[in-house]
């Protein structure tokens, strides 16, 4: 079994209580990755920190990692891309997925979703996104920005941006083995969880 932390964020409760604004926080949603260079390059050096940070704390390299031709692909099938700004540097980014989210094992029994390289990994589960939710994965903070509050605006901003664009509901899952993304959920509201586990 794989197991994980069912959560749902129901916007119309949605609070997060120990929010504040500093100034230079900026939440954008990407249109177009493919011909802006000044976005790629930002990517890219974010994509490198975090690979590097999970290589320093001696785990296996993550097999499923986004890369920028995975972001593009992402762009055009369903995938909805959120970047956070300090200052005008990228520090963060947030993926939701619409419609339907195929579940796949990768090697070291990590789960990834919807993968544009479908045959590396293994098939494990379908989930259909119904049409006033939105499916969130891949949170991500640089690490020297996070427990500075940027990660709390990161999670009141991003979900006001996609409420107005029509969403009622934010589903996501926390592997087992990611307890730190329990903090996620600390000082919050209109969040519900319940246990969940994949036959695999």
């Amino acid at each position: 079994h794989m197991k994980s932390l069912r959560c749902t964020m129901h916007f119309d409760k949605y609070v997060v209580e120990n929010e504040y604004y500093i100034e230079g926080q900026e939440v954008k949603e990407v249109e177009y990755l493919a011909t802006n260079a000044w976005l790629r390059y930002d990517l890219q050096r974010e994509l490198d920190n975090f690979n590097n940070e999970f290589n320093d704390e001696g785990r296996v390299a993550y097999h499923g990692m986004w890369d920028l031709d995975e972001a593009v692909w992402r762009l055009n099938n369903n995938w909805k891309l959120f970047v956070m700004y300090f200052k005008d540097r990228l520090i963060g980014w947030q993926w939701n997925i619409l419609n339907e989210i195929n579940i796949y094992r990768n090697r070291t029994d990590g789960i990834v979703y919807n993968p544009m390289k479908k045959d590396e990994f293994t098939f494990v589960d379908k989930l259909l996104i119904k049409k006033d939710e939105v499916y969130g994965c891949n949170f991500y903070l640089n690490k020297d920005y996070r427990g500075k509050t940027h990660s709390i605006y990161f999670k009141a901003e991003h979900p006001r941006m996609v409420r107005a664009q029509g969403y009622n509901r934010m589903i996501w899952d926390i592997e087992s083995w990611n307890r730190q993304s329990l903090s996620t959920l600390e000082h919050t509201k209109g969040i519900t969880t319940e246990e969940i586990s994949y036959e695999s």
